[in-house]
């Protein structure tokens, strides 16, 4: 399933995280991540080629599943269209851009951004909310399907808050408590926890805290996030932590079995 990781690295968008693949001279890698190997070149073009082949989503009658989030209109929009993946992301990025300029809201959220450029990336200097920036962030991310689908549904936040590596303006939707439909939706993306201990979200906000590890979520209970973390093990292991908090995970269908990379099994709750 294609995620906001890997179209990252197919857009050559250098990201806090991925510079394993595209930058491993970068400063960030020699430190945070200065215990992760670097991507060996021989392999990109194969890894490349493997990330191009994901699909955007799965369908069946009874079963949907996406990276981030299953929304009826980026879903509709991405049926009618065509082309490579990376292609389509520019297309609607390119359009979302010439609408920004048209309202004057562009060069606003520049000049924003460009007054605050160190403070952004310096989580020790917290920023104040920048509504021009919030509002281009958010039409970026909400106009954008193959955003919407990979990375998820978000509103301007009540304040910035820091996370992957610099202070956000938007916060992600909890989109699975609108949803109505019948058909279960199987996601990953949102860091939830399996155990109870530290937060090993890298500063997100924790959108799963009210439902145990193994519940559905929504209104019909139909909407599971297969995502415990695992992305903060590297954490864990700069730590030298005995036992993991993090977890890999996967569901078991249609036995509805929540599996995880131990062997550890559980019957998912409706």
């Amino acid at each position: 399933m294609l995620g906001n990781h890997e179209l990252n690295l197919l857009r050559g968008d250098t990201k806090h995280g991925n510079r394993w693949h595209l930058d491993p001279d970068h400063a960030e890698q020699r430190a945070e991540f200065g215990h992760s190997k670097p991507a060996p070149i021989h392999l990109k073009p194969a890894w490349h080629d493997l990330f191009l082949s994901l699909p955007l989503a799965l369908e069946r009658a009874d079963l949907r599943v996406a990276h981030a989030a299953w929304h009826a209109p980026s879903i509709a929009t991405l049926r009618t269209s065509s082309g490579r993946t990376v292609e389509l992301f520019e297309q609607y990025d390119d359009q979302t851009r010439l609408e920004l300029e048209q309202i004057g809201i562009r060069s606003a959220a520049d000049a924003e951004e460009a007054d605050h450029s160190v403070a952004l990336e310096t989580e020790s200097t917290p920023v104040p909310l920048l509504p021009n920036l919030a509002l281009a962030d958010e039409l970026f991310q909400m106009s954008n399907p193959l955003r919407v689908v990979t990375s998820g549904q978000e509103r301007i936040a009540t304040t910035p808050f820091w996370a992957n590596g610099k202070w956000r303006m938007c916060e992600r939707v909890q989109w699975w408590n609108e949803y109505t439909d019948d058909v279960s939706v199987i996601v990953g993306h949102y860091w939830r926890s399996a155990v109870q201990g530290p937060n090993v979200s890298g500063g997100k906000r924790e959108l799963f805290d009210d439902v145990h590890f193994n519940e559905w979520s929504g209104p019909k209970r139909n909407v599971f996030c297969v995502d415990f973390s695992v992305g903060g093990r590297y954490r864990e292991r700069a730590r030298n932590v005995s036992e993991f908090a993090t977890r890999l995970g996967a569901v078991r269908w249609p036995e509805r079995q929540l599996v995880f990379e131990d062997g550890a099994t559980s019957t998912m709750i409706p």
